[in-house]
């Protein structure tokens, strides 16, 4: 398996638009959230990006890069269809 840089640079394109209108509708349509929820929120990813950096030498292959790629995709796709 290979990555085509061409076809991957089309679908991030799409890949970033869809997900900055599915974020925005959410935070759209529901009350503005309080600044504690962001500031635990960025300490929550920091942590987990923190946690994940420790597995970059299994994640650096096209394999696991695809799976992982798709996973998110199918749960930004969920949330959007469910709210």
């Amino acid at each position: 398996m290979q990555l085509n840089n061409k076809w991957f640079l089309t679908y991030k394109l799409f890949n970033s638009a869809f997900t900055g209108l599915s974020v925005g509708i959410l935070f759209t349509i529901y009350n503005p959230l309080d600044p504690e929820i962001y500031s635990l929120g960025g300490i929550i990813l920091a942590s987990a990006m923190l946690v994940l950096a420790k597995f970059y030498e299994k994640l650096l292959n096209i394999k696991s890069f695809y799976f992982i790629s798709v996973l998110v995709e199918a749960c930004m796709l969920i949330t959007v269809l469910v709210f």
